[in-house]
């Protein structure tokens, strides 16, 4: 039962290079396990950093509107679609960016004619456990900074603050 030489090449030949389809497969399955594992730690990271975008462009929001004020340019309402800053475009597609007066607790595009206001910066779609929490960031023309409850008040406390305005 000896096996002839050219049958033993042929044979060394079909095993020496390449992987098999089932180690390919296992390969496969690895990386989407580790993928599917990094994916929510990697999610949560991209939204706090664009949450603390937003603050920061409610802040530039609040500066010029204060502008507007000073300069006495503020006809009958100011237009945060007309402010020019690039944060409001960057943001466009993670946040919606409106106004409001303080004790009507309704948000528009534009600030009615009134002396005092608040910005809301809100996530377009409530995907995680952290947006649920952060539904909104305010920040008023008094300097004070609260979050966007779910019933949509407003809640100013430290706490809120520190989970949100990070």
């Amino acid at each position: 039962m000896s096996v002839s030489l050219p049958m033993r090449r042929l044979h060394a030949q079909r095993h020496t290079g390449g992987f098999s389809l089932i180690e390919l497969l296992v390969v496969l399955t690895l990386i989407a396990v580790l993928a599917s594992l990094a994916w929510p730690s990697l999610r949560g990271s991209v939204e706090r950093a664009e949450r603390t975008q937003a603050a920061a462009c409610l802040l530039q929001l609040g500066a010029w509107i204060e502008r507007i004020e000073r300069q006495g340019y503020d006809d009958g309402g100011v237009d945060l679609r007309s402010s020019g800053l690039g944060c409001t475009e960057t943001l466009a597609a993670s946040y919606v960016f409106k106004i409001g007066v303080p004790s009507a607790g309704t948000w528009s595009f534009v600030r009615p004619d009134a002396q005092r206001w608040q910005l809301l910066a809100q996530r377009r779609g409530l995907n995680s456990q952290a947006t649920r929490q952060c539904q909104g960031l305010i920040y008023r023309d008094t300097g004070s900074r609260g979050v966007l409850k779910a019933d949509g008040g407003v809640e100013l406390g430290v706490e809120a603050r520190r989970r949100c305005w990070r």
